[in-house]
């Protein structure tokens, strides 16, 4: 820790030049955490007409300028039956007239967000 006010600065300055370097893979770890949590419920809450689903269950990482985020879902674009099954993917997750929402993906995120927020903070606090 910085004895000075201009210690400080400089070490906030070089905790933000590094910041992305350790939020990147707290993200990454995340999205799994949500992608295999998500799959589960998914393979305990869809029958036979979803069996497919959780297997489309997928994300990606992009980093955009200061901003690291990750796209989790059914990966429309998978090849043969789980891309049919990630169609169906809003319907499974978010219900229809006819079907109550399974929210396996909502579950998920609500499970890790405090184990995410957790991991944020211990990263970022290595760095001060």
């Amino acid at each position: 820790m910085a004895e000075s006010p201009d210690g400080f600065a400089r070490d906030l300055e070089r905790a933000g030049a590094q910041v992305k370097s350790v939020v990147r893979p707290v993200v990454v770890k995340g999205a799994v955490n949500v992608k295999n949590e998500g799959r589960r419920n998914s393979t305990a809450s869809s029958r036979w007409h979803g069996r497919y689903a959780p297997q489309a269950i997928d994300f990606d990482v992009d980093e955009t300028g200061d901003v690291i985020e990750a796209d989790i879902g059914y990966n429309h674009d998978a090849p043969g039956n789980l891309g049919k099954q990630a169609r169906l993917g809003g319907i499974l997750e978010y219900g229809s007239p006819t079907s109550p929402p399974h929210r396996d993906l909502g579950r998920a995120l609500e499970s890790e967000e405090p184990r995410f927020e957790q991991a944020i903070a211990d990263a970022v606090g290595r760095l001060l």
